[in-house]
């Protein structure tokens, strides 16, 4: 009776259970059995990293074909696992359709979630929405990709998680700190009008001392001390340089306004002699 081969036997295995002629025969017989069981062998080998090869490459496509963020929106909505379907299975082909799948799902993801924190961004810049409400648009935003993704690829969710929160944390800092600066650069705007409405109202200061007859060097020194000390009010947002340019300002309206009083007086005597 011919041996009966297992699935799980080599085929040389199998040819080498064959009863064979005894004596030199025998021997010879044995030889070429061996030569040829191990080229069945390598034979067989060679076949069945082909055939694993083959269902990599079809596995990967499959993958890539099947998968897509909008059909796993929808598999939530039908409360489905996207990958409970027989070609994920625990095989070659399996394991590497599911790789390029979810490949495939954080690619779509980040992109997409991308895109909305840019857009929520250059609307809060539009709006000049206050950091904190863009910070929660953030979070939200983020927390809904990532729900996506849980029921089907809880791993996935985490990694995706944790690149988006990088992101939303770095998109926020940099608007926080812009936002910061308009703000800071608006105030002092609106201040340094106050502090041009307190430079003009030095000059009618100095008109009043000098219609009270009290202009003197004193009265001078004592104006140009409380203009300097408004200069370093921090509201401002003046450098020192700033506060320099503004100071020899105010010098520059006290000279004109002594130049100008100076005139108006020695127009006044040369009118009293040619009376």
């Amino acid at each position: 009776m011919a041996p009966t081969f297992r699935p799980y036997q080599s085929v040389g295995r199998g040819l080498n259970q064959l009863n064979l002629p005894e004596g030199a025969e025998a021997q010879e017989a044995q030889r070429t059995m061996t030569v040829l069981s191990r080229s069945m062998d390598q034979m067989s080998s060679f076949f069945f990293k082909r055939a694993e090869e083959q269902a990599k490459i079809e596995g990967e496509r499959f993958g890539i074909e099947y998968m897509s963020l909008n059909k796993l929106k929808e598999a939530n909505k039908n409360n489905k696992d996207i990958f409970d379907i027989p070609a994920f299975g625990n095989t070659v082909f399996g394991r590497n359709a599911r790789a390029s799948a979810l490949t495939v799902l954080e690619n779509e993801t980040l992109i997409e979630a991308t895109k909305t924190l840019n857009d929520l961004v250059f609307n809060a810049e539009t709006n000049n929405t206050n950091p904190t409400i863009l910070r929660n648009q953030i979070d939200a935003s983020i927390q809904g990709y990532v729900d996506a993704l849980q029921p089907s690829a809880p791993v996935l969710a985490k990694k995706v998680s944790a690149r988006l929160q990088i992101n939303g944390a770095s998109a926020f800092d940099s608007y926080r700190s812009a936002h910061a600066k308009a703000t800071t650069a608006s105030l002092q705007a609106t201040t340094l009008k106050g502090l041009f409405t307190k430079f003009d109202q030095s000059k009618a200061d100095m008109s009043t001392i000098f219609s009270e007859g009290r202009i003197d060097q004193t009265a001078i020194d004592l104006l140009r001390d409380n203009y300097r000390k408004e200069l370093d009010n921090p509201a401002y947002g003046l450098k020192r340089q700033d506060k320099k340019d503004f100071g020899k300002l105010f010098d520059e309206n006290i000279k004109s306004f002594i130049k100008e009083k100076a005139e108006v007086e020695s127009k006044n005597i040369k009118s009293k002699f040619n009376r």
